[in-house]
């Protein structure tokens, strides 16, 4: 494997995993809204009045050999499973992440230049400045809306929410700046940062 596409990879795990700490990010600062959308959704159900649940006893009798072996079958298609998703799951978010701010950064790059064609050094430089900030902003926005979580009334202590928030922004952006200097530090073209 040649030297240059080691550094590359060596950058991309580190992208891989600044992007799973956003993941875990965003879920961390939309789950002090749970409680509020689980009583919303509540109220948009209709339940019917006046009516008895009918109650069902069920025949038991012990298991068949056909049953345990197809519970067990099913037992550990979930097991591996499970593993072969765990295993998985870094470089897929890596590569999701990685597309769609690039795909962000080709969308906004056009509209910053005002559509004048630009040098491909200057647009490199360009594109590598816009990336940087779409991931700042990625790390922040959920800092904010954990922020603002005590507008929807009680639930989790907001201490410890933004103590968490602030805690996981810290982590993202500290692997982000770690992306950054083995970019510079590998000579890394920024285009795979």
């Amino acid at each position: 494997m040649p030297v240059q596409r080691e550094k590359h990879i060596l950058v991309s795990i580190t992208g891989a995993l600044f992007y799973i700490a956003i993941m875990i990010q965003w879920l961390w600062s939309s789950l002090p809204y749970l409680p509020g959308i689980v009583q919303f959704a509540g109220t948009l159900q209709t339940t019917p009045q006046n009516t008895q649940p009918i109650q069902h006893v069920p025949a038991t009798g012990p298991p068949s050999v056909i049953l345990i072996a197809i519970v067990i079958g099913v037992t550990i298609f979930i097991i591996a499973a499970t593993v072969y998703l765990l295993l998985k799951l870094p470089a897929t978010v890596g590569s999701v992440g990685e597309k769609m701010t690039k795909s962000a950064t080709e969308y906004i790059v056009p509209v910053i230049s005002h559509h004048v064609k630009l040098t491909p050094k200057k647009r490199q430089w360009l594109t590598a400045r816009i990336m940087l900030d779409v991931k700042i902003a990625l790390s922040i926005i959920p800092i904010v809306i954990a922020a603002l979580c005590f507008l929807v009334g009680p639930g989790l202590p907001y201490d410890i929410v933004m103590l968490i928030a602030a805690s996981l922004g810290i982590f993202s952006f500290t692997l982000l700046l770690i992306q950054i200097g083995l970019t510079k530090w590998l000579k890394v073209s920024p285009k795979s940062f």
